[in-house]
């Protein structure tokens, strides 16, 4: 199985697809509520209120939606890594590491407001990384702005990444005033289009807007969970190390790319902390951080026992949480 993934196969897209249908079966036995709170932001409140249409009577609707997100997030993200030659060779390792890593925490199971707007955020990257070699990005600045819009009526925390944003332009591009006053009305247009909405039809949906606050977070563990953690951490380091020892050989444009990427994920270290209650849900969007780390670890070394080791732990542990720990 790993070695698939370590090679570029014309079929290994389809074969995330029954990967990731391994892994996330037990939410289909089992089906998971959406995690809601009084507090979610009024993008959220909406999806969940037209799911709710069919998922009240059909709880495998949820189940569905989880599995396909799941999905499209695991193979945008490989996507990026490939065209933006991330790695020397092709690989689909970070796309494998994305289903198994999102499948070891039962927190994760359950669609999210973090699971939709950590979809959003992999597609901001995509286009982050394609920014260097434009010669005019004010399309695409606007386009990165209004998807961030976007996600932050999803899930308000989301607005710590108009640093990544911003950060990830200067990166990229030379200073041009009109680019970053571009990106910033981009992310006012969702809001500029749903107060025009409360004021055309006396709405109050204006009322959802809520502003995070600041937890420590209180985690809970089984023995498994917290043995995976571990695992992923050790993999995660030892990928990281791999990927700084070979960033020097990789192109320009690649290591721009890596510097985008690292910035997400810093970023994403303090996203579980704005919230208004503590939980280890808000912890999803380091999922993308871990999993390319951890890609890095499958990837370079050329004994492959620790890689092996590392990836049958966690489809084991993966399986044993999944049918056994899941609960509704």
């Amino acid at each position: 199985m790993l070695g698939n993934f370590k090679a570029n196969l014309s079929y290994n897209n389809f074969l995330l697809l029954v990967y990731a249908l391994l892994l996330k079966w037990p939410i289909f036995l089992e089906p998971q509520m959406p995690r809601t709170t009084t507090t979610d932001a009024y993008f959220y409140q909406l999806i969940i209120g037209a799911l709710d249409t069919m998922g009240k009577n059909y709880h495998i609707v949820y189940s569905v939606v989880v599995l396909l997100l799941m999905i499209i997030q695991a193979i945008s993200l490989n996507q990026i890594v490939i065209q933006q030659k991330l790695f020397p060779k092709t690989n689909y390792l970070t796309g494998m590491s994305y289903l198994l890593i999102g499948s070891l925490f039962t927190s994760w199971y359950a669609l999210s407001a973090e699971m939709i707007s950590s979809t959003i955020f992999i597609f901001i990257i995509g286009m982050l990384c394609k920014l260097p070699n434009m010669p005019t990005a004010k399309k695409s600045l606007f386009n990165i702005g209004l998807l961030l819009g976007v996600a932050i009526l999803i899930y308000f925390p989301s607005i710590v990444f108009m640093l990544v944003v911003l950060m990830s332009i200067s990166i990229t591009r030379p200073f041009r005033a009109a680019e970053w006053i571009i990106f910033m009305l981009g992310t006012i247009a969702p809001y500029y289009f749903l107060w025009a909405f409360c004021y055309l039809f006396n709405s109050t949906a204006y009322r959802s807007f809520h502003i995070a606050g600041v937890h420590l977070p209180t985690l809970h563990f089984t023995m498994y969970e917290a043995i995976g953690l571990s695992i992923v951490l050790i993999t995660a380091v030892i990928g990281f190390i791999f990927i700084q020892s070979n960033r020097r050989r990789l192109l320009v444009q690649s290591r721009k790319s890596w510097q985008i990427l690292f910035l997400f994920m810093l970023i994403s270290l303090i996203l579980p902390f704005l919230n208004f209650k503590p939980g280890f849900e808000y912890f999803f969007s380091m999922v993308t951080g871990c999993a390319l780390l951890s890609a890095g670890a499958y990837h370079y070394p050329t004994r492959n026992w620790f890689s092996n080791f590392s990836h049958w732990s966690l489809v084991v542990l993966s399986i044993i949480i999944g049918y056994f720990f899941i609960h509704h």
